[in-house]
């Protein structure tokens, strides 16, 4: 009877040790923040009328950095 009940501790033990390991290999990091965003809009001016091919300058204020784009005929 010892013999039966070393025999169950060690499966238990083995399962459990293979279940840690298979959880390590399938396990992927994740990334809590992207780098980039997409800023969408229409330039219109006080009468809502459409302001085509203008000039538009995104800043980051946490990084300064400023990215200056120019809208399309429909001021998109």
């Amino acid at each position: 009877m010892v013999y039966q009940a070393d025999s169950k501790r060690f499966f238990y033990f083995f399962t459990l040790i293979a279940a840690f390991a298979l959880s390590l290999l399938v396990a992927t990091p994740s990334h809590g923040q992207v780098s980039g965003a997409t800023v969408t809009g229409t330039v219109t001016d006080p009468s809502g009328a459409v302001i085509p091919n203008a000039q538009v300058a995104i800043t980051d204020v946490a990084t300064g950095v400023t990215r200056n784009v120019t809208t399309g005929g429909a001021g998109f």
